[in-house]
């Protein structure tokens, strides 16, 4: 027998499947990344289904069955409509990055404390107008933090000493080199101890830190350096998305630095 719920989702991902459905990957609050069928979407208006873009926060209903190990998308109403976004080509590329983050980060079924609201509260906030400064580096520190990658913004990775001052961040080692050790081991991105200071205000302050952190010229420069790359080495590709905003303009495209290498690092357990 088939069951179904309600439940409020944020569109990841749409694609096509056979002639008229669509198979649609969604955020929820509580079960995380979900996939989807949507019978029939592409051919019909009815019980929704034609709200199913990407970034509309929609209220879905869900059902399951034992002949199928797939959901199905049974019905999609509009939570709230972010128009914006669909008007503004540099708003819809800061939210295609933000997607993007959270998508591949993300495992299905997986529940990440946290992650849903960061992802409403950062699109909320882009459909209300042009986003500040650093606003993208805001969301790749916090999305590191939140899914187990935070960068160490204390102590040198190296030998342990207390980060007092400024140094240097290497994605390989996990965060903060003091300048000693980048003496003997040479890491790619230059940090300022106002620039640390700064990144450790947005880990306390979480999505507080969208309205409440303003970045200086120097820790503007010096995290557009850093922040992509610990995301990309991360996740061992590039973020798509990034390209699409700097291309219009919305994000200085960051030097590689040396190479980092192909090792990845694990998810803590």
């Amino acid at each position: 027998m088939a069951s179904s719920h309600s439940v409020q989702a944020v569109v990841l991902r749409v694609m096509d499947y056979r002639e008229f459905d669509l198979i649609v990957t969604l955020f929820t609050p509580r079960a995380g990344k979900l996939s989807a069928l949507a019978r029939g979407a592409k051919k019909s208006k009815k019980r929704g289904l034609n709200v199913l873009q990407p970034f509309a926060l929609l209220e879905v209903a869900l059902s399951s069955s034992p002949r199928s190990r797939m959901l199905a998308l049974e019905s999609a109403d509009l939570v709230r409509p972010l128009r914006r976004l669909a008007e503004d080509p540099l708003l819809l590329g800061f939210a295609g990055h933000h997607v993007e983050i959270v998508n591949a980060f993300t495992r299905e079924m997986e529940h990440v404390p946290g992650a849903w609201e960061l992802l409403v509260a950062s699109l909320e906030d882009l459909d209300r107008g042009r986003p500040k400064p650093g606003r993208l580096r805001v969301f790749e520190l916090l999305a590191l933090d939140l899914f187990g990658f935070r960068p160490n913004l204390e102590s040198c990775t190296a030998c342990g000493r207390e980060a007092t001052g400024g140094g240097w961040m290497d994605p390989r080692s996990g965060g903060y080199v003091c300048p000693r050790c980048a003496a003997r081991h040479p890491a790619p991105f230059r940090a300022g101890a106002g620039t640390l200071g700064l990144l450790r205000a947005v880990c306390k302050l979480g999505t507080e830190s969208l309205d409440r952190v303003s970045f200086t010229k120097k820790s503007l420069v010096e995290s557009r350096e850093m922040l992509p790359r610990f995301v990309e080495y991360t996740l061992g590709s590039e973020l798509r998305s990034l390209r699409y905003v700097r291309a219009l303009g919305g994000d200085k495209a960051p030097s590689r630095g040396r190479s980092l290498g192909s090792a990845r690092p694990q998810r803590p357990r």
